[in-house]
């Protein structure tokens, strides 16, 4: 399941108000327990969109990536009935650049975040709208979303049975640009 949240501070309340073993508990001997694995997908990284039928520069609208993702879990423990499930907060940055053919004031698109349990596929999956103003001069900006999955954990599991896959939703002549090209960018450089 999944959960978008907009201020860390309300995450960190309603981690700490329930019942929870976390990473760097002082309450548990050893080393913290693990959190999921983040991937982010090569092919589904970057975003070229393109104003009509032509690939040229010129027709570039605007192209977006997956920046920085950064992660931390918890595994809570519900008193009433003793499952343990991990809250991952993610945040995920998307960047935009603005392309010669763009005609409005925002590059829109959207990412993905899907579970998936190691040797038996995707649990859930779920798309995310993005909106990054390029207005006037702004050439290239920047957004970051906060987010929480929950993981609800079988007898015996832990975060590493769990990978979290991060990427832009594409369309099929979109992927099929990605892997043509190698260089993934056209109008900016790969990095903010």
């Amino acid at each position: 399941m999944l959960s978008r949240r907009t201020a860390a501070a309300l995450a960190v309340t309603g981690i700490l108000s329930a019942g929870l073993m976390s990473c760097g508990s002082t309450d548990n001997a050893g080393p913290p327990p693990p959190c999921p694995r983040i991937v982010t997908i090569s092919d589904a990284s970057h975003l070229t969109r393109f104003q009509g039928p032509g690939r040229d520069v010129k027709d570039v609208q605007f192209e977006a990536q997956v920046g920085q993702v950064s992660s931390a879990c918890v595994y809570v423990v519900e008193p009433d009935t003793n499952k343990t499930r991990i809250e991952t907060t993610m945040q995920v940055q998307t960047i935009a650049s603005r392309g010669p053919a763009m005609t409005g004031d925002n590059a829109q698109f959207q990412y993905f975040i899907a579970i998936s349990r190691i040797g038996a596929g995707p649990l859930t999956r779920r798309a995310f709208d993005v909106e990054i103003p390029l207005e006037g001069n702004n050439t290239r900006a920047q957004s970051v979303d906060e987010l929480t999955q929950m993981i609800p954990l079988q007898s015996g599991e832990s975060g590493d049975n769990y990978v979290i896959y991060v990427g832009l939703v594409l369309t099929p002549d979109e992927l099929k640009f990605n892997r043509a090209d190698s260089s993934n960018t056209i109008v900016a450089p790969a990095s903010p």
